[in-house]
């Protein structure tokens, strides 16, 4: 392992996360319906596109995979869609010919394949090879309900599965009605039984699919996506790099804990403490970057990030705040992935780095007065 790369840690880190994959792909075999979720940087999506792309692999299955992550209005998420409507239609190499190569020079494979799509998309053809309209209006339902009708074609002709990652951005957003997007997929769903759903997004977002409001209300199955504890992150290693050490620090936050490992293949007489605490001063950038996202994601954001990143809950680090705020931003910064509560009471930063940063720690006026203190309650 002396020369292990992230690469080859991120491979082994996937193999070792072979039993939570099971549980998505067993979930999406057995259900309509799927929704994934946990924190942020945990692996959802990783986690999901591997078990989509078995199960595509497995049988006659269209993957559409739909990402809102970005997506500015109704109109941009259309176009979005239509494209991978025509990727999952066409498939990558036939796709990649269509839009990189002249006609005159496309296989026949690839001919067919545009044909096919020419059916399934009609007018929007254009629109799902990158045509931007220059209509100069974010849109409607009724673009979504063009990318849905296209939808509906392709499972005419093979089972579909939509796939609506980051579930949770429009609301950040506010670009668009991801309560309203879901009923209109739901529609869909009803109207056709080849294509099915599965959503990932974090905590936060959970509602929007499920609460009694939510199109998908009691429906189908949630899986959990939590960061690799370190029974997996010890089969993904072996003997080296020394996790026993290392996870403590990182608590399985995937990036850090390759940083870190990356750090110490380069130094490897350095214990894994100070490669931790090199990395953490190193990202003090990232976490100034934090504390700003927490300010635009709600005005007590910069206060509870702080006061979490010093293992302060939320109402402690904010007394003076009225409870009704500080939930509410407790659950802006959940959504924002920068927090993420494991289990009730208990919060953490999701990036260690940027929580080392942050922690609170004595001045040297509080360790000269705690010093004080000591000794006087230790005279005789």
């Amino acid at each position: 392992m002396d020369e292990l790369t992230i690469g080859g840690l991120a491979e082994s880190l996937d193999a070792a996360r072979e039993p939570e994959l099971a549980v998505i792909r067993d979930a999406l075999d057995a259900n309509r319906f799927i929704g994934v979720t946990g924190p942020a940087e945990a692996g959802k999506t990783q986690l999901l596109r591997r078990a989509a792309a078995s199960t595509e692999l497995d049988g006659d299955l269209a993957v559409v995979w739909v990402d809102l992550d970005g997506v500015y209005s109704p109109r941009h998420l259309a176009r979005r869609w239509l494209t991978a409507i025509a990727r999952a239609a066409a498939g990558q190499v036939a796709f990649s010919h269509i839009r990189g190569l002249q006609r005159d020079v496309w296989p026949r494979s690839t001919r067919r394949a545009d044909n096919m799509l020419r059916e399934i998309l009609g007018e929007n053809y254009q629109a799902a090879l990158g045509a931007v309209t220059s209509e100069r209006s974010k849109g409607g339902d009724e673009e979504v309900a063009r990318a849905l009708a296209s939808t509906e074609r392709l499972a005419d002709l093979k089972r579909v599965l939509i796939v609506v990652d980051h579930l949770e951005a429009p609301e950040l957003s506010r670009a668009l009605d991801v309560r309203n997007l879901l009923w209109q997929i739901r529609a869909t769903t009803q109207a056709s039984n080849s294509v099915s759903i599965a959503v990932a997004c974090r905590p936060g977002a959970v509602a929007l699919a499920s609460d009694e409001d939510s199109a998908f209300f009691g429906d189908g199955r949630w899986v959990t996506v939590e960061v690799p504890r370190r029974d997996v992150w010890l089969a993904a290693t072996g003997d080296w790099p020394p996790i026993a050490d290392i996870w403590p620090l990182t608590d399985g936050h995937v990036w850090s804990t390759f940083l870190t490992v990356d750090r110490l293949r380069s130094d490897p007489q350095t214990h894994a403490v100070r490669a931790f605490a090199e990395l953490a001063v190193e990202n003090q950038p990232l976490a100034a970057r934090s504390v700003q996202h927490a300010a635009s994601l709600h005005r007590l954001g910069p206060q509870l990030l702080r006061g979490i990143a010093s293992k302060r809950g939320p109402y402690r680090a904010i007394p003076d705040a009225a409870t009704r705020d500080v939930a509410a931003a407790a659950q802006r910064l959940e959504l924002g992935g920068l927090t993420h509560r494991p289990q009730r009471g208990t919060w953490r930063v999701i990036n260690p780095f940027v929580a080392e940063v942050l922690r609170d720690r004595p001045t040297d006026l509080d360790a000269e007065q705690h010093e004080r203190s000591t000794i006087e309650a230790e005279a005789p």
